[in-house]
């Protein structure tokens, strides 16, 4: 079913956040060397972000956003474009 309702609904229904279509049209125009498989790994690297805040919001490391460690950059940042505004969507500020 899942399949059928993406093909069936256009494209501005299929997110929460108009910000997600966004950063994903934005990454596939831009990115010379873009990868629908690399992006989902960010889109996975993003959800497990988001899984670990709300699964333990207690601990302080998931409190905040290394941008510059290697994982985020060659996870998140080297495949999607404007990734950090699902950040600020879940509550991550700049510092």
């Amino acid at each position: 079913f899942i399949k059928e309702y993406l093909c069936l609904v256009p494209n501005e229904n299929k997110y929460v956040f108009p910000e997600t279509a966004h950063i994903l049209h934005r990454s596939s125009a831009s990115l010379d060397d873009f990868s629908g498989y690399r992006a989902c790994e960010a889109w996975s690297a993003i959800s497990m972000y988001a899984s670990n805040l709300l699964a333990q919001p207690w601990r302080k490391e998931y409190r905040t956003l290394r941008t510059y460690s290697g994982y985020y950059k060659h996870e998140i940042e080297a495949n999607l474009i404007g990734a950090e505004l699902m950040f600020e969507l879940m509550g991550y500020k700049h510092t």
